[in-house]
């Protein structure tokens, strides 16, 4: 996944399944992209720490999931 959604960089990664963050060796996971409803990537900065980061956030097709994003928002 990160080779195919990140650009090369000396950047951190964080994944994040469902909004559950990914502590252990991300390498280890499997994921079915058939079975992806959503891949968000963001670059977060972080000054004061001199960090730069890339979040990767995936949702993965369940009903919550779905029902969810259907959902109507206003703000």
């Amino acid at each position: 996944m990160k080779d195919k959604y990140v650009l090369k960089s000396n950047k951190s990664v964080i994944f994040m399944i469902d909004g559950e963050l990914i502590d252990d060796e991300y390498d280890t996971y499997l994921v079915d992209e058939n079975n992806l409803l959503t891949i968000i990537i963001d670059s977060l900065k972080i000054v004061k720490e001199n960090m730069d980061l890339i979040v990767i956030k995936i949702l993965t097709i369940s009903s919550k999931n779905i029902s969810d994003r259907n959902k109507i928002r206003i703000r």
